[in-house]
C-alpha cells in the first residue's frame, strides 16, 4: 500500500476498486491506484460523497486536510497535488448534482442507488475528460474555473483558435458560474475587493500560468 492510500478512509479505497472493476478503468502500471483513474476517482468519489452528505464545505475542509498529509507525508509533486484538488473540486460539484437530484425523493433512494447515481457521473466525467487522470495534465487547478478565476470578455477575444480550443471547457464552466466579465467590471471588482489579480508564475513542473483575475 502506497503513502498516497494510507491518507483516505478504507470504505473510499474501497468503492474505487469497486467501481474501477466495474467501469474498467486504467490503473498506473507501476504503482496501481496511484496517479491513474482509479485514483482520480477515489478523491472524485469521497468528495461528492460527502458533499451530497455533509456539504461542499465539510468535503472541501477534508480534502485539503488529505493534501497537507500527503505533502507533510511523502513531500507531494505538484502534479499530484494539481491533480487532486482538481478532482476533488470536480467531485463536490458532482455531490451538489446528486443533492439537488435526489432532494425530493430521498426516503426512496437506497445507498445502492446513491452511490451509483455519483460513481456514473464521476464515470462520465472521466470519458469526457473533465477529470484529471494523469499529473502530467497541465490543466492548472489554481488558475480555473474551480478555484474561482475570472475570465474577461476580452481576454476570450484575444485568444488564437487553438488556445480557445483548449481553453472551451473552462469558459464554458466559467460561463455558468458567473465568472466571464468584461475588463472593466473586473477591474472595479478588484477595487471593491471581490477580486484580486494574480501574477503570472511558473509552476514546480516547469509550467508556465499566466496572470489571470479571481474571485477573492
Amino acid at each position: 500500500m502506497t503513502a498516497k492510500k494510507y491518507q483516505m478512509p478504507l470504505y473510499y479505497e474501497n468503492k474505487a476498486l469497486e467501481y474501477g472493476k466495474k467501469y474498467g478503468l486504467k490503473e498506473n502500471k507501476v504503482t496501481p491506484g496511484w496517479d491513474d483513474e482509479i485514483d482520480a476517482f477515489r478523491h472524485a468519489f469521497m468528495q461528492a460523497y460527502i458533499t451530497a452528505n455533509s456539504g461542499a464545505g465539510s468535503a472541501k475542509f477534508l480534502g485539503d486536510a488529505y493534501e497537507k498529509i500527503g505533502d507533510i507525508m511523502h513531500t507531494q509533486p505538484s502534479g499530484e497535488r494539481n491533480m487532486d484538488l482538481w478532482n476533488n473540486a470536480v467531485g463536490r460539484e458532482i455531490g451538489e448534482e446528486v443533492k439537488n437530484e435526489t432532494s425530493h425523493f430521498q426516503h426512496l433512494t437506497t445507498q445502492k442507488m446513491f452511490e451509483d447515481m455519483i460513481a456514473d457521473k464521476i464515470y462520465n466525467r472521466i470519458k469526457s475528460g473533465d477529470i484529471i487522470t494523469s499529473p502530467k495534465d497541465l490543466r492548472d487547478f489554481e488558475s480555473s474555473p474551480y478555484n474561482g478565476r475570472i475570465y474577461t470578455r476580452e481576454e476570450i477575444g484575444t485568444m488564437s483558435p487553438e488556445e480557445y480550443a483548449i481553453n472551451k471547457k473552462l469558459i464554458d464552466k466559467a460561463l455558468s458560474k458567473g465568472d466571464v466579465m468584461s475588463e472593466h467590471d473586473v477591474k472595479n471588482a478588484v477595487q471593491s475587493g471581490g477580486a484580486v489579480y494574480v501574477k503570472g508564475y511558473k509552476r514546480s513542473d516547469g509550467t508556465q500560468v499566466k496572470g489571470y483575475y479571481r474571485r477573492k
